[in-house]
C-alpha cells in the first residue's frame, strides 16, 4: 500500500470481530477461544465475549464436545439476501481472450478495492512484446491507466481523499502533484479513456477504459498493456477497447 494510505474513521472492536470471523472461516471444523487469542493477538476475555455475544445471533456455533466455536446458520440467511451482480472477472474472459488474441497485447480487467487497484481477470498476449501480468496484482489509484480510470469514477469524497495524502513516486512519470493528478482526473472523465506513460514501471505503457454496471456505474477497468515503443496508442486499439468494454458492460447489465 503507498505512503499515507491509512483508513479512517473505524471501530477497532467491530476489526477485531472481523479477524475472529474470518479466522473461523479459515478453520470451518472449528476453533477454540485459546488459538483465537493466540494467534489474533486478542486477549482471551475479549474473545471470549465476542463470540458468547456472536452465539446468541447464531452468528457463531459452540461445538461443546471440544470447547470449540465454528461459523453458524445465521450467516447462511443473510447470504440469501445478497445481492449478486455477475462475476465481473467471468463475463469479461471471453472478450478480453478476443482482443488479447487480435492484439497479440495482454489485457487486464481491475477494480477498486479501498486505495488500491486490483487486477481480476487477466488475457496473455501471444505477441513477442505482451506483457505479463498476475490476478491479484495490487497497485496505487494514481499510477497506471487501469488505477486512473477508477480514481476518476470514484465518488468526490474519495477522490478528495486520495488527493491529500502524500502520494508515492514509483518512476519518473509518476504524477504525485494533487493539482496535475486533479487534471488528469478531470481529463479521463471529459475522454473517457486513461493512458499509462510507465507511471508504475518505467517502460510499461497501457490505455484502460471503464465498464459499467446495470446502473450505469463504473466498476471496474479494461485494459491493455504493451511496452514503450512496441506499439503506441492509436485510434484503432482505442476503438477496439472501447467496443471491448461495451460489450462487456452489456453482459454485466451496463
Amino acid at each position: 500500500m503507498y505512503a499515507g494510505a491509512v483508513a479512517t474513521h473505524r471501530i477497532p472492536v467491530i476489526d477485531k470481530m472481523m479477524a475472529v470471523l474470518f479466522a473461523l472461516e479459515a478453520t470451518p471444523d472449528g476453533v477454540s477461544v485459546a488459538k483465537l487469542s493466540r494467534e489474533l493477538k486478542i486477549s482471551r476475555t475479549t474473545v471470549y465475549r465476542m463470540l458468547n455475544t456472536l452465539a446468541e445471533h447464531g452468528v457463531v456455533q459452540r461445538h461443546y464436545s471440544d470447547a470449540a466455536f465454528s461459523l453458524g446458520p445465521t450467516l447462511v440467511r443473510l447470504a440469501r439476501h445478497v445481492s449478486t451482480p455477475p462475476d465481473i472477472a467471468s463475463a469479461s474472459r471471453p472478450y478480453m481472450e478476443d482482443l488479447a488474441y487480435r492484439r497479440g497485447q495482454t489485457v487486464k480487467v481491475t477494480i477498486k478495492d479501498g486505495q488500491e487497484a486490483v487486477v481480476v481477470g487477466v488475457a496473455l498476449g501471444s505477441g513477442p512484446f505482451s506483457i505479463a501480468a498476475q490476478v491479484g496484482s495490487r497497485f496505487p489509484l494514481h499510477a497506471g491507466a487501469a488505477s486512473k480510470v477508477l480514481l476518476a469514477f470514484s465518488d468526490e469524497k474519495e477522490v478528495a481523499s486520495l488527493l491529500a495524502l502524500e502520494l508515492s513516486r514509483h518512476t519518473d512519470a509518476t504524477i504525485v502533484d494533487p493539482v496535475m493528478l486533479q487534471k488528469e482526473i478531470d481529463d479521463i472523465r471529459r475522454n473517457g479513456w486513461a493512458v499509462d506513460r510507465g507511471e508504475f514501471i518505467s517502460g510499461v505503457r497501457a490505455v484502460s477504459v471503464p465498464l459499467r454496471n446495470a446502473e450505469q456505474r463504473v466498476t471496474a477497468a479494461l485494459s491493455v498493456t504493451f511496452v514503450a515503443n512496441a506499439e503506441e496508442l492509436s485510434d484503432q486499439m482505442l476503438s477496439e477497447l472501447l467496443r471491448t468494454a461495451d460489450a462487456i458492460s452489456r453482459s454485466l447489465g451496463g
